[in-house]
């Protein structure tokens, strides 16, 4: 018996907890320590702050794999079907599109229309 009230520890080799639809905790504090590993699954894992900071600390590396990582926004919206794509990396400006000294593009090998020189 605890101070505020009965207090329930047991012991076990493992502890399994089955529900057919939810199992709910409610208290002003809730930790688990575990000597080796935490893992949560299910097809979607909310966490929520719902006032003040979420911190995660880490002695090591922090990795998040994902399909995209946003950060800072809501869902990435689609774009609309007439936007076309990325253009290719091969695309440049013609040199009269460009800012700067041409000395320096001449030195770079660079003639302007695209094409580096060698």
């Amino acid at each position: 018996m605890g101070a505020d009230g009965p207090i329930i520890k047991t012991t076990a080799a493992a502890l399994e907890i089955e529900a057919a639809d939810e199992i709910v905790a409610r208290c002003d504090r809730f930790t688990v320590e575990a000597r080796q590993q935490v893992t949560m699954r299910a097809p979607v894992v909310d966490l929520d702050a719902t006032l003040g900071d979420m911190r995660i600390h880490a002695n090591d590396d922090v990795r998040i794999k994902g399909e995209q990582i946003l950060l800072n926004c809501d869902d990435a919206e689609a774009l609309p079907s007439w936007l076309p794509g990325p253009p290719s990396p091969s695309v440049t400006l013609p040199r009269q599109d460009t800012l700067g000294d041409p000395a320096l593009f001449d030195a770079s090998g660079d003639s302007g229309d695209g094409a580096a020189t060698e």
